[in-house]
């Protein structure tokens, strides 16, 4: 920023020296001899000054010298040469800088202009004065080495920063610049907390400071940050006061970790021991609660309904534990939009849910309650297999004189009373649901089942069944696949090899009838059939491995009826196989995978006529 300098000549001179002698020069007009100095010689100086400078500082600053023409005096026109050193920060404000210049021994009076932290006239300075200038500006602007400590906290895991009692901004370690997205730790160094950390962090700091100040301890306070882009994160902040030489306290350190995941763990270890992990609901903990905190007058009319899942433990121990969850789930969901906001809503057992309505007469929870009815029946017509019932029980109470916990017993037997008087309907349901999965899943037409007892009655009367006997080996070919229902259709319809894991779940098919059939009125007395009719004459079947008469006699039978109506009806993996294709493979099973007196009796009655009908 160098201009071609006038000439400093004679005349300006003599001119100064008249206006000097008179006191009618301007104010900051310098000494004589700083006046009568050579132009030459004061560029000279400037340039020595910013150069020497500039070797040892230029990473922090920037040094500048500038040429300009300096009035002389109130309106003369005479003008001279002067030359100007400034001095920028690349790092640091110009605020932070003038503040080191002022605290100095000697102490440096900066000159401002905005983003300048020190502006010198070299024509005010003799040049005696150079070289001390020079060493008061080193020692001011020089940057401390960096303590061994701080390079240690470069790597630590916490973020560090540290800043003086206003709120300048000494020192961040690199966790620290990595994690708000900063350039690097020095770079930032003399910026106010404001300006480079969030607005969540920067607002709580001072509260901390103060302490801080005040107790001469660490302060501590967790804060969540929030971000537009992410989830929040949470940091375990602490401000602790740094001391000098003398114990004074200087500046603040402040740690923080990031206790993002151990808030997440927090939180889901208070959603577990307040809700039941499967449905989402409240769970008994919770509720129990509730009730105590709801047992005061300001609570009442308080009415509570309890509501039962028919038949659960059925459904667990048929078809599976997966499909009693599904039931448990669509109920807590049936619940949730049936009941008001305000309502406590929870799972207390195993089949069993709760709701606590305060402010609520017996009216209005009957008619909250009616809402339900509706509800489940639109899940049952939107959605195939066993049916969701349900036994609902109110009961209410219209002042803290009835208490919360006898409110709960008589909605508990309400409920019960419902459910016990809907048993045989439910029942009854449940097994015709049952059968209905079974006919779509067994790929056997009305046709194919009736010719299957046809066969099964012939045969059982030739060995010498009474007809109640016939009667229930007839019931067994209507049920006997009963356990099918478990079973994917993906499964059944396969036409190659099924896998270890499918094939296991075929093998274990006929346990999963004979649980079936055993919780069914009517249907117990030929569970074991169902459990054995996949047996074999040579105890190679499953799932027991019986073997010859260990098998129930109506199992046998069934056997050898159930593989001939199979081989003669089409299925969607093959097309039916010919009489006498059929007739070869039962010969040739015969001893093995049939008992062979049955198979024979079968075999004489196809050549005798007396099944034409199948033929």
């Amino acid at each position: 920023k160098q201009a071609a300098p006038d000439p400093f000549n004679v005349r300006i001179f003599k001119q100064l020296l008249r206006l000097y002698m008179e006191g009618k020069a301007w104010t900051n007009v310098p000494a004589l001899a700083a006046l009568a100095a050579k132009e030459e010689d004061i560029h000279a100086r400037a340039l020595a000054l910013a150069g020497a400078l500039a070797q040892s500082l230029g990473d922090s600053f920037t040094f500048t010298v500038h040429t300009a023409k300096t009035r002389l005096a109130d309106g003369d026109g005479a003008h001279f040469p002067t030359y100007h050193l400034s001095i920028k920060p690349l790092r640091q404000t110009a605020g932070a800088v003038r503040e080191k210049l002022l605290q100095s021994r000697p102490a440096i009076i900066p000159g401002s202009t905005g983003e300048e932290a020190l502006f010198i006239d070299l024509r005010t300075l003799p040049a005696q004065r150079d070289e001390a200038l020079l060493e008061s500006l080193h020692k001011a602007l020089r940057e401390p080495a960096r303590p061994a400590v701080m390079q240690y906290m470069d790597f630590m895991p916490q973020l560090v920063w540290i800043t003086d009692r206003r709120d300048n901004l000494v020192y961040l370690n690199k966790p620290c610049a990595s994690f708000f997205g900063l350039q690097n730790s020095a770079g930032q160094s003399g910026q106010t907390i404001q300006d480079l950390l969030p607005a969540e962090l920067a607002a709580v700091m001072p509260e901390l400071k103060e302490t801080a100040l005040a107790l001469g301890e660490k302060a501590q306070k967790e804060i969540c940050i929030n971000t537009p882009v992410a989830d929040p994160f949470w940091l375990d902040l602490c401000a602790s006061p740094v001391l000098d030489d003398t114990g004074e306290i200087t500046q603040i350190m402040y740690v923080a970790g990031d206790i993002t995941r151990q808030k997440k763990t927090e939180e889901e270890l208070k959603q577990l021991s307040l809700h039941d992990s499967l449905t989402g609901l409240y769970n008994r903990n919770y509720f129990e609660e509730e009730m105590k905190r709801l047992n005061s007058e300001r609570h009442f009319p308080i009415s509570i309904v309890i509501a039962d899942i028919d038949a659960l433990k059925f459904v667990n121990d048929t078809l599976g534990h997966q499909c009693g969850d599904r039931l448990l789930k669509s109920t807590a969901s049936i619940l949730k939009g049936t009941f008001r906001t305000s309502d406590v809503v929870a799972r207390i057992g195993g089949d069993e849910f709760a709701v606590i309505l305060p402010l609520t007469d017996a009216k209005t929870a009957q008619n909250v309650l009616e809402r339900a009815e509706p509800a489940v029946s639109a899940f049952n017509q939107a959605h195939n297999g066993l049916p969701l019932i349900l036994s609902f029980g109110v009961a209410t109470g219209n002042d803290a004189a009835a208490n919360i916990t006898e409110i709960f017993k008589k909605a508990d037997d309400a409920m019960y009373k419902h459910k016990i008087a809907k048993r045989p309907l439910k029942i009854q349901q449940i097994a015709d649901v049952l059968l209905q999965l079974m006919s779509e899943k067994s790929f056997i037409t009305e046709n194919e089942l009736s010719r299957l007892q046809q066969i099964t009655g012939l045969l059982g009367r030739y060995v010498g069944l009474s007809e109640g006997e016939i009667s229930r080996i007839l019931l067994l070919c209507k049920v006997y696949n009963i356990g099918r229902i478990t079973l994917e259709d993906s499964t059944l319809l396969k036409p190659g090899e099924l896998s270890p894991g499918e094939w296991e779940a075929v093998r274990r098919s006929p346990e999963a009838g004979y649980r079936i059939a055993s919780s069914l009125p009517g249907f117990d007395i030929i569970a074991n059939c169902i459990l054995q009719h996949r047996e074999r004459w040579d105890g190679s079947g499953y799932p027991q491995g019986l073997k010859g008469e260990e098998i129930h006699l109506y199992s046998r039978i069934l056997a050898v009826a159930d593989a001939y109506q199979a081989m003669r009806s089409p299925r969607p993996y093959r097309e039916a196989l010919r009489r006498e294709e059929a007739l070869r493979e039962l010969q040739r099973n015969k001893g093995t995978q049939f008992d062979p007196s049955i198979t024979d009796i079968f075999l004489s009655l196809m050549e005798q006529q007396f099944l034409k009908i199948l033929n």
